[in-house]
């Protein structure tokens, strides 16, 4: 077994099938329990910080064969139409042709 005696994970089998991203953390909900204290914020990630992710993600030797991409905030159905567009495009193009990626939007709290 080739575990890492800090983590537990055994790297044998470990599979990266999740990547959570928050393009922004600004959400219009403003719900008391929201663990997020710039919320007010309008930042957006970057394009070029994205294509890093994605650079470094798929480099990964744990990426298995799908992976989930999901949409978190803030509110991440705040961020405009065009700016998904252009990021699935991104993910798209930096994506291994092996490697199926599905986007979702979701709350993860």
């Amino acid at each position: 077994m080739a575990a890492d005696i800090h983590t537990g994970v055994d790297t044998a089998t470990a599979r990266l099938r999740l990547l959570v991203l928050q393009p922004t953390p600004f959400c219009n909900v403003d719900c008391s329990y929201c663990y997020l204290s710039n919320r007010g914020s309008a930042a957006r990630m970057s394009l070029a910080i994205l294509d890093l992710v994605c650079r470094r993600v798929f480099e990964s030797p744990f990426l298995g064969r799908e992976l989930q991409v999901a949409w978190h905030g803030g509110e991440p159905l705040t961020v405009p139409l065009a700016w998904y567009e252009e990021a699935t495009a991104l993910i798209a193009a930096r994506r291994p042709a092996r490697i199926h990626v599905c986007h979702c939007a979701e709350d993860l709290s």
